[in-house]
Order: C-alpha cells, then structure tokens, then sequence
C-alpha cells in the first residue's frame, strides 16, 4: 500500500511538471524568431577542467584533468543540439597518456528562455540544461581497450559576453555515466558506482546568422484583426497614391497649356506704336502795377523780350494808376508817345483814357516851355525828343476823341 501511495505521488508531480512544460512550450510557440536557416545559429566551444569519480575516492585527490571540443547548433531560442568529445589526462603510472575520451551528442535546453520567454536577445546570464549520449572509450596500456556507452546530464551556467553576444563563457558540471558496466550481474546502467562528475569551464564563439546577428532575431506576430488594419491602411495609401498620382497629370498638362501659350506669346509679333509728346512750356503771365516810371517799365519789358497785352488806368480819389498784364514774346516798337500813354485800339475799355492823354499833353507842354528859354547846352537834345513825345500825344490824343465820338 505504501508502494502504491508513493508511486501516485510521482505520477503527480510527473503529471505537474508535464504540464508546466507544456505550458512554457506554448508561450514560447506564440513567438516568431528569424534566423532559423540550417546555416544559422551554429557554434564551436573548447572546455577545460577535471573530473573525478563521483563515489568511494576522494575528490580531488583523485581528480583527473580533461579537455575538449563541441560544435553547436541552436534549433529554436530554447532547444540545441550539439556534438561534443572529451579526453581525459592519465595520471596513474600507466603509459598512455589519455585513460579515456568520451564523445557524446547532446540535447541542451535554455531554461531561462524556456520559463521566462525569450527576449530577442540572450540575456547576460543564462542557465542550459544537458543531457546526452555517446561514445565512451578506454586506453589500457597494450592491447585490449575497452569500449562502452555513456550518458551525461548536467548544467551549463552561461554568461554572455559583449554587445553583439559573439563569446559565452560558461561554467558546465555534469555526471557522466558509464552506462554499459556490468549488468548482467549488478545491473549498473545508473549506478552512481560507474560515475563521475565533470566540472568544465568552457569559452563558446558563436557565428554570425543570416540576419547579421549572433542569435535569433525576434519578429512581432500580428493577429488577423492587425492584419486586416494594416490592409485597410495599404488600401487608403493606395487610394491616396491614385488621387495625387490624377492631381500630378492634371498639372502636368495645366503645365503643358502654360509652356505652349508662353511660346505662342515669345513667337508673337507685337505692333509698336511710338507715342511722341512735346513738352510744352506752362505759358507765364506778369500783373504789374507801377507806382513811378511806368514809361521806363514799357521800354524795359519791351527791351527784354515781354509783349504788353493790356493796360487798364484805375482812379482812386484825385490819382490815376496803372496795372499792366504782359508775358514773354516779341512785341513791335513802341512810339515816344506810346512809351508814356501806353498803346491804344480801337474799342478798347478806359473810362479815363482822355482824362490821362490830357495830362499827359500838358505836363509835356510845360515842360517844353521851360526847355525853350533854357540855355543850357544839352537841353537842346531834351527839347527835340520832348517835342516829338508831345506831337505823338496830340496825334494819340486826337485819334482816341476821334474813337469816342
């Protein structure tokens, strides 16, 4: 009954840790890695360190070095395989200089990456469990060596060095079973008997994969729902692609129309049309109003290139004044009378006119009777021109009555 009891409680644990593998086999399987080509993922190890047996001898007394070689290729980020073969040095007065070798092919599982799930890179730490089977051979001094089979189970402690994970170093015991011995009569296939423990450090340069890296390459897994998404997004894009694709013709050819109506427009023969304009000179008008001298301002202005085109006599209590308009061009002569009465025309408006004829004619007149009982030497010049001004009055004179009747 006892029996009984004790083997349901190993069926349970059994059936426990089936199902806790079984559980991280299924995390992992929702991951997608690349890297996965037969070329990929490959590595080549030397191990160095001893071994000893594992009962009735004393542990390092009895130790003995040993060395090795492995190639590895890592399946998945949690399973590998790889091949490796030990010596192991003779100490014993023996002749040969290895007692045994052992080549064995393993099966490695990361227990890191199997319960924890893998990262996408390998962690700095990571812990490998191995097991395996090979060759196990014995040297015996002269002939007959030995042959037999062996298991080995152990663990490699890794620390993975560098940024790109190109080294590992790893500490690795394992036992290592002779499974052979004697069994038909102890039935030793796992006797602790025809064991030892191996404790190897190991130095692992990995390859570098198709992806350029030294490990699997995690790469996101997208469920339909994200799929139909990025679909929908490719379509829109597509959609967006086609309408500016429609905009991109439509300029090409509005671009086209302009580049065909700017040629039309550099081939064109334009008319010139030459516009001439003359620059006219604003024409100047003078209002004067002398006070004194107004004969010398007519001689002056006819002197100097001015045209008197109108004289007007204004009357303010006992005094006649005049106001002239001229501006600049030729104008004839003026006569002695002219120069002192101003120039006359037949309908010309001045209420005063006879008036100022009349004491102009007198005041000349006085002044010739004063001129002819002078006997000053050049009075006599004065005398001619005064009686020239005075007959040029009286005629001016006479014609203006004459107008007025």
């Amino acid at each position: 009954m006892e029996h009984y009891n004790l083997k349901r409680m190993i069926m349970k644990k059994s059936i426990i840790l089936l199902a806790m593998v079984l559980g991280a086999f299924t995390a992992n399987a929702q991951s997608v890695v690349e890297g996965t080509k037969l070329t990929d993922n490959w590595s080549v190890e030397v191990n160095a360190g001893a071994i000893t047996p594992l009962t009735h001898s004393a542990f390092f007394k009895n130790a003995r070095p040993g060395f090795g070689i492995g190639v590895s290729k890592q399946l998945t980020p949690i399973f590998g395989l790889g091949l490796q073969g030990m010596g192991y040095i003779n100490t014993t007065s023996s002749k040969t200089a290895f007692d045994a070798s052992d080549i064995s092919l393993l099966g490695k599982v990361n227990l890191m990456n199997l319960f924890a799930g893998y990262n996408g890179t390998p962690r700095l730490f990571e812990v490998e469990a191995v097991a395996g089977a090979g060759w196990l051979h014995y040297y015996v001094n002269g002939d007959g060596d030995q042959n037999s089979w062996s298991t080995r189970f152990g663990l490699n402690l890794n620390f993975n060095l560098g940024e790109s994970k190109a080294w590992t170093l790893g500490l690795k015991p394992a036992i290592v079973y002779d499974m052979q011995g004697d069994f038909n009569q102890a039935k030793s296939r796992f006797n602790a008997n025809n064991a030892a423990f191996e404790l190897t450090a190991g130095l692992t340069y990995h390859f570098k994969s198709s992806t350029g890296n030294r490990y699997f390459t995690k790469v996101r897994v997208y469920n339909q729902g994200e799929i139909d998404d990025l679909n929908a997004s490719i379509n829109a894009l597509r959609g967006q692609v086609n309408n500016k694709d429609g905009e991109l013709n439509s300029a090409n050819q509005r671009i086209s129309g302009l580049q065909q109506e700017l040629e039309e427009c550099r081939t064109k023969v334009v008319p010139v049309e030459t516009v001439v304009k003359t620059a006219r000179v604003p024409e100047s008008i003078f209002l004067l109003q002398p006070m004194t001298s107004v004969p010398d301002l007519r001689l002056w202005l006819a002197g100097h290139g001015f045209s008197i085109q109108r004289e007007e006599l204004i009357r303010e209590g006992e005094t006649l004044y005049h106001t002239m308009q001229a501006r600049p061009g030729p104008m004839s002569a003026l006569s002695p009378g002219e120069a002192w009465a101003g120039r006359q025309y037949r309908g010309m408006d001045s209420p005063w006119r006879t008036e100022y004829l009349t004491l102009l004619l007198n005041r000349t007149s006085r002044a010739l009777e004063g001129l002819r009982r002078s006997t000053k030497p050049g009075d006599a010049g004065r005398l001619e021109e005064l009686t020239e001004r005075y007959a040029d009055l009286a005629r001016m004179k006479e014609e203006w009555d004459k107008w007025q009747r």
